[in-house]
């Protein structure tokens, strides 16, 4: 009799716990198969009795990439001057919407799993305090394909409005940055293999083939060659400016990050409405980076500002074995389109890009690398 009475009032919980979800903005039950995801959520503890209101316990902030741009910089300024206000947990990368679920790469059924399973996501942020916006850093996020329309229809699903999330993305010239993803994954990926010429090779023949069957931005394009594909950013951009807001998103590069840490850290803080503060020394060697961290720490410039004084330290950035790459007019050719119609997003969303008249917004300059 007691265990009936248990199992009563655990459904009783469960069953007023997806009346709210349903009653606050997900689709209705006939509609789609979202309630099937909700029960199977609450079957796998995403929703508990103990935690009501689940949804602020997921991030609403993002850092979408690009890759080798200056993520890890980025995020360890998050930690140092945000971390009042903002929270996240080691590591900097979740993984969850590009492959933290079963993936089978049918939108529908992907945003079924990916709700189903958002109880591992959810724990990736259980030490986080009430009261932090909780904040994903994994630039994976913005090349893969369909992450955007997973993130959209996962968040809808569970009764978070997707206009409310906020992303940051930071760029760097994509010459520059391929010859630092080849670095990477060539020297510190043991399981890569092939040549730079096979990378722009490949890379070329697979893009001409793809780019004639796009059409439509809200279709798969799949960025797979990451060391080449990676620094397209104007059609990854475009993929996600089709399915959330383009007031949503903050652009900057490495470069203004690195000229001016103080001014970008600043906008950032208003975008994604958090107070900045810096954390006390202690507090740092307790932050999201390990202290035995093999991340290099061979840049530390500062800027004054509103905060005091900004300190950037540079990480992941790994030292080229044969020097700086020279300037490769391939690559520099392969990216000039892409760029250009860059800049060209920057006319038509200039609120989406932080461009003030002393700290400019431009990619295009391989030079431009303080």
């Amino acid at each position: 009799e007691l265990c009936t009475f248990q199992m009563l009032q655990g459904s009783l919980e469960r069953l007023s716990l997806l009346l709210l979800l349903l009653a606050e903005g997900c689709n209705g039950i006939n509609s789609s198969p979202s309630a099937n995801n909700l029960e199977t959520a609450v079957a796998d503890g995403v929703l508990t009795s103990s935690s009501v209101d689940f949804r602020k316990e997921l991030p609403t902030v993002f850092i979408l990439g690009a890759q080798k741009c200056g993520t890890s910089s980025l995020f360890g300024l998050f930690q140092d001057y945000l971390d009042g206000s903002m929270c996240t947990h080691w590591p900097k990368e979740k993984h969850y919407f590009d492959y933290g679920y079963e993936k089978v790469d049918d939108l529908e059924r992907d945003v079924q799993n990916c709700v189903a399973g958002l109880g591992k996501y959810r724990e990736q942020f259980q030490q986080c305090t009430d009261g932090k916006t909780r904040f994903d850093a994994t630039p994976n996020y913005m090349m893969r394909s369909n992450v955007n329309n997973v993130l959209y229809q996962t968040y809808e699903k569970v009764g978070i409005d997707p206009a409310k999330l906020r992303f940051i993305v930071i760029l760097r010239n994509p010459e520059r940055r391929f010859h630092s993803a080849y670095n990477h994954f060539a020297v510190y990926q043991h399981w890569f293999k092939g040549s730079k010429a096979d990378m722009k090779t490949r890379g070329k023949e697979l893009y001409e083939k793809q780019k004639n069957e796009i059409g439509d931005w809200n279709k798969t394009f799949e960025f797979t060659n990451e060391i080449l594909f990676g620094g397209l950013y104007e059609p990854q951009l475009q993929r996600w400016f089709h399915t959330f807001k383009p007031s949503q998103f903050l652009l900057v590069t490495l470069n203004q990050l690195k000229r001016d840490p103080n001014g970008v850290m600043t906008a950032i803080s208003q975008h994604v409405d958090v107070k900045m503060t810096e954390r006390t020394e202690e507090a740092k060697k307790k932050g999201f980076v390990p202290s035995n961290s093999s991340w290099s720490e061979d840049l530390s410039q500062k800027s004054n500002g509103p905060l005091g004084t900004v300190k950037l330290v540079q990480k992941n950035a790994h030292k080229y074995k044969d020097g700086v790459p020279d300037v490769d007019p391939d690559i520099m050719d392969f990216y000039k389109t892409p760029n250009e119609n860059l800049m060209k997003m920057l006319e038509e969303y200039p609120a989406s890009f932080y461009n003030p008249v002393d700290n400019q917004f431009d990619i295009r300059n391989p030079h431009d690398e303080p």
